[in-house]
């Protein structure tokens, strides 16, 4: 049994195939990307479900809290991560153990690079590492991101700024200064 289309048929069909070749370049090329995009997070936004890991006490962390934290994103092949160790020790001394040092690499270079640079502070490895520099946008290191109740408060990529310094002493200071009062 043989089907005979019309040459119009065949022109219909090739048309609807076009179209829903088109459509889905349309999917793939736009809304994909754009659900994507809503899932990352901006400075100003909420943070939920990311987690750190502790190399050495293997606790996780995660960064909602309400008191600041500071991560700092390293490699440690890289050279301007260690010219801003010294302002990331600096300001990890104003508010011991909410600085978490986050390595993109094995954990024992992480572990050594930590230890000599930034001594006293415990290592940290993303839980899920895809989707920890996806959704805080880590394209590049040193990247330094401030957490603030609940919150991105700040995202530097590169050597900090005197602005930033300042600013994120602010949050450790102010966040002191609440503990303080509350305690009383």
């Amino acid at each position: 049994m043989a089907i005979r289309l019309s040459r119009g048929a065949l022109m219909d069909a090739a048309t609807a195939l076009l179209v829903l070749v088109a459509a889905g370049f349309v999917v793939n090329d736009r809304v994909v990307p754009a659900l994507a995009e809503r899932a990352r997070i901006d400075p100003g936004d909420r943070v939920e479900g990311l987690r750190l890991r502790g190399l050495a006490s293997g606790d996780t962390v995660e960064l909602t809290g309400d008191a600041p934290s500071l991560v700092v994103v390293f490699r440690s092949t890289c050279p301007a991560c260690e010219a801003t160790a010294p302002d990331w020790a600096a300001l990890g001394r104003i508010a011991p153990g909410r600085l978490l040092a986050v390595g993109l690499e094995a954990e024992q270079v992480v572990e050594e690079w930590v230890r000599r640079e930034l001594a006293g502070v415990e290592p940290m490895i993303p839980i899920d590492p895809a989707r920890f520099v996806d959704r805080l946008r880590i394209r590049a290191v040193p990247t330094t991101l401030l957490f603030d109740r609940g919150r991105l408060a700040l995202a530097r990529v590169g050597p900090l700024q005197p602005e930033d310094r300042t600013r994120i002493r602010r949050a450790f200071e102010t966040a002191r200064t609440a503990q303080t009062v509350r305690a009383r």
